[in-house]
């Protein structure tokens, strides 16, 4: 592997790098290997300025190449979140916030069920008997929290 790497010149890792920014941008278009093109272009870089690296300072420059994007990447999708159109989207109990449903089970010792669309789910909330209707007006993990309709 150390001989098979020590050949390659920059331009296989220029073109590996555009290979990947080809399929990010046209098939996956997550980012993803967009860190990854960006950390092949760092080494064929380094390549050209310093002819000869040995296969394991390729690997050590990429390894070192692709943490540095990955924390740099972090840090600033930490600062400038994605913003969305439908920003509950893969919070289902968040979704159901502000809905009213009948209580399923009554509610006893703080807990009980209610049918939402085709799921049962648990509820927490004031004891309250079967039938009662309630609105969900927040999530806690898979767990509903439930008042009251006056």
């Amino acid at each position: 592997m150390s001989h098979f790497l020590s050949i390659l010149t920059h331009w296989y890792w220029f073109g590996f790098g555009i290979i990947l920014l080809i399929i990010e941008l046209l098939i996956i278009n997550s980012g993803f290997l967009l860190w990854i093109a960006i950390s092949t272009f760092f080494v064929g870089f380094s390549l050209l300025l310093f002819d000869h690296l040995p296969g394991s300072y390729q690997l050590m420059i990429f390894a070192f190449s692709l943490l540095v994007c990955a924390a740099i990447s972090r840090k600033y999708f930490r600062k400038n979140p994605i913003q969305s159109d439908q920003p509950r989207l893969n919070r289902r109990t968040e979704q159901y916030i502000g809905r009213t449903v009948i209580l399923e089970k009554a509610i006893e010792n703080g807990r009980g069920m209610i049918r939402l669309d085709d799921s049962i789910w648990t509820v927490e909330g004031p004891n309250l008997p079967t039938g009662t209707q309630v609105r969900i007006v927040g999530a806690d993990g898979l767990v509903l929290k439930i008042k009251a309709c006056i």
